[in-house]
């Protein structure tokens, strides 16, 4: 189990955690369409990332001798 007294946030994440306990985060209304709606994102994300990465190394030349 994870002792969270112990464990060191970096900025960023402070200020997240600041910002949830001043009650500054909402909870969204349809929730499961919210998750599927930005799951389809990350998942087109990763799919043009991969294709660009494939684009990239089928676009590259041996260097000439």
């Amino acid at each position: 189990m994870v002792d969270f007294d112990k464990v060191r946030l970096d900025k960023e994440e402070r200020e997240l955690e600041d910002s949830f306990e001043r009650g500054e985060w909402k909870s969204v209304e349809n929730l499961d369409a919210e998750m599927k709606r930005y799951r389809n994102y990350a998942r087109s994300s990763s799919n043009r990332t991969a294709d660009e990465a494939a684009a990239r190394k089928d676009s590259t030349v041996p260097a000439a001798d």
